[in-house]
Formats: C-alpha cells, sequence, structure tokens
C-alpha cells in the first residue's frame, strides 16, 4: 500500500526537497500512539522510499540501512521537509527529515531498483 495520500502529500520544493502534508486523522496515528500520536519510524523510512523512488522515476528498496538516526519525533500538526542527497553512481542516499530549521531524522541508506 502506498503512503502517498493516505498518510501524507507530498509537494517538490526543489532539486532533491519536498515538502510533506501529514493527513492528521490517518489511521496510523490513532494507533501510535494513542493520546501522543507521533509518526512512526517505519512509515518515516517507507515515506522516504516512496519519494526516492518518485524522484528516480523508478521503484526502489532499500538494501541496506547504514544508519537510521531519529532525533525528535515528528507529530501530526508538523510540516515536515525531506531534503535527499543521491549518490551520482545510484546506489546510496543521504536524507534528512527537517520541521522548520531543526533536524528530526537522519537516513543512510543503500538502494537498488526493486522488481
Amino acid at each position: 500500500m502506498e503512503l502517498n495520500g493516505f498518510l501524507y502529500k507530498a509537494q517538490p520544493a526543489g532539486a532533491g526537497r519536498v515538502e510533506l502534508e501529514l493527513i492528521g486523522d490517518c489511521p496510523v496515528f490513532k494507533g501510535h500512539f494513542p493520546d501522543f500520536p507521533v509518526l512512526p519510524g517505519a512509515a518515516v523510512l517507507e515515506i522516504v522510499r516512496e519519494l526516492v523512488s518518485e524522484y528516480l522515476g523508478r521503484n526502489v528498496r532499500f538494501t541496506y540501512l547504514k544508519s537510521v538516526k531519529f532525533m525528535k519525533m515528528i507529530r501530526p500538526s508538523d510540516r515536515p521537509s525531506v531534503e535527499m542527497c543521491l549518490d551520482p553512481l545510484g546506489s546510496s542516499l543521504r536524507v534528512s527529515l527537517f520541521v522548520g530549521e531543526d533536524e528530526y531524522v537522519r537516513i543512510n541508506a543503500v538502494y537498488e531498483d526493486a522488481f
């Protein structure tokens, strides 16, 4: 299931940059966590995978997560921006999610085409 349109809406904001609008009434937030909804880490990874696939114009999957650092929790009312830096050889990436000037998530990963 694709999360775009269900959990978030994406708006391109320049080369390798995307602004996200989270859909606050999405059932994902109701279960994670009741009375203190946050964006699950697994959902962050899937959002990034979808955004990279969209950016490249082909479906990709992560083959290796070198590092994933969650520094702050993303709430449904936050408007994260995603900055993607892809290796010119096409196999690794660095992605950061920001809310305002604060970095909330940093991901370094290796990817390949999904079949």
